[in-house]
């Protein structure tokens, strides 16, 4: 029955049953990369799809996942801090979107150094906050 409590419960269901390898416990650092690899898969898909509330979800999974099993320092978790904030800057969430790109930026600059090409893709990040949020003002 479309709409029913039942069906609702069994929607729900199935999308849990479906999301679990993705969100489940890696065992070895082998693990927790294929599963970073896809969480990062579907907050770019959903990037490019335009779908970015639904990649929010998928970001902050993958920033989470990454912090956990890869250190506040990888390159994976500084990632998945630039994809945040810029799912954060199209929805407009300017006021979470600076802090995410500065942290960012600190770290790449620490980590991989100033002319590292992530680090420079993260300043240019920041750059293009800043006009974003001068130009809609």
């Amino acid at each position: 029955m479309p709409g029913s409590a039942f069906g609702k419960f069994l929607a729900v269901f199935c999308v849990a049953v479906m999301l679990f390898p993705v969100v489940s416990f890696a065992d070895t650092p082998e693990e927790a990369e294929k599963i970073w690899n896809e969480l990062n898969r579907k907050v770019v898909n959903a990037y490019h799809q335009g779908k970015y509330r639904e990649g929010i979800k998928w970001a902050e999974k993958a920033l989470a996942h990454a912090q956990k099993h890869f250190g506040a320092e990888d390159q994976n978790t500084l990632t998945s801090i630039n994809n945040l904030a810029m799912l954060y800057l199209q929805n407009g969430y300017y006021d979470k979107t600076e802090p995410l790109l500065k942290k960012a930026l600190a770290l790449s600059e620490k980590v991989l150094g100033p002319e590292h090409p992530d680090t420079l893709m993260t300043l240019n990040n920041l750059g293009l906050y800043r006009f974003t949020v001068e130009i809609s003002h």
